[in-house]
């Protein structure tokens, strides 16, 4: 073979030799983004399932919670004011009695009792959740905070649409959740709720100036925080976290307000 041939031998075989290097390292990329997006694809569908499986249980539990709801208005509050009425009827007639300030007493407690009592038929079965706007609601939380006398809640909102009720039940129930881990672990002064309408987003910022926690110690964040996170997800939002020692709290919402979540009022005045 002359050194024409050997030359062409050996330009042939590292041409060989290229061209099975590169379709080596091509299959194992192909391979590698196979596996990447076969994982990827895994992780949305148990993403999808746990969605799925979160939204069947809020649900559950909201039939549950109107069955509660109903039988509490039907039966446990007729019978406590048949109770209220026949203790009334009693202290009537007994008129002046050395028991008199029990009774009153009594008849006190039996009527504190029947109010709360509406008030949780009501909040189990929607009733007042969807005749009060989510600001109303949220204002309520803010005032009995500041009934109780251990901090100060305040509220500022700006251009906020309307919201369909089970919507507006997991905001509600998210800064419930928030105001209840401050006031029981962040020792605050203050709990600020800001809340706004944004570039189709709804914006939920809730803050307090206690304590906060090392966010790299995972024990400490409870259960409180794993519901807000679980009920972000559920309406498709994000959740977002930010806290250190002595320098307060930060849990910030943001939820996309799509079709399932506006009210048909508000999307018919948008439309028109």
């Amino acid at each position: 073979m002359g050194q024409v041939g050997i030359n062409i031998y050996l330009l042939v075989t590292w041409s060989l030799t290229i061209v099975l290097i590169v379709g080596i390292i091509v299959y194992i990329f192909q391979y590698r983004h196979k596996v990447i997006m076969h994982d990827v694809e895994k992780e949305n569908l148990k993403k999808k399932y746990e969605l799925e499986l979160l939204k069947s249980q809020v649900e559950i539990q909201k039939q549950t919670a109107e069955n509660i709801g109903r039988e509490i208005h039907d039966s446990v509050t007729q019978k406590l004011t048949l109770a209220s009425i026949f203790i009334q009827k009693l202290h009537f007639e007994m008129g002046s009695n050395k028991n008199e300030k029990e009774l009153e007493t009594v008849i006190k407690i039996l009527s504190n009792a029947l109010q709360e009592l509406r008030h949780l038929s009501k909040d189990l079965t929607g009733g007042a959740l969807s005749k009060l706007t989510l600001i109303e609601l949220i204002g309520e939380e803010c005032d009995l905070v500041n009934n109780s006398g251990k901090c100060i809640a305040k509220m500022s909102y700006h251009s906020i649409p309307e919201i369909d009720v089970s919507y507006k039940i997991s905001i509600l129930r998210i800064v419930q959740e928030f105001i209840q881990n401050s006031m029981k672990h962040s020792k605050c002064k203050t709990i600020q709720i800001i809340i706004f309408f944004e570039n189709g987003n709804l914006v939920l910022d809730l803050m307090d100036d206690g304590i906060g926690y090392d966010m790299k110690n995972n024990k400490t964040q409870g259960v409180g925080l794993g519901s807000i996170e679980r009920r972000a997800a559920f309406m498709g939002g994000t959740f977002e976290l930010t806290t250190a020692l002595g320098e307060g709290f930060r849990c910030k919402i943001i939820i996309p307000l799509n079709d399932k979540i506006l009210t048909h009022e508000y999307k018919s005045s948008i439309s028109g």
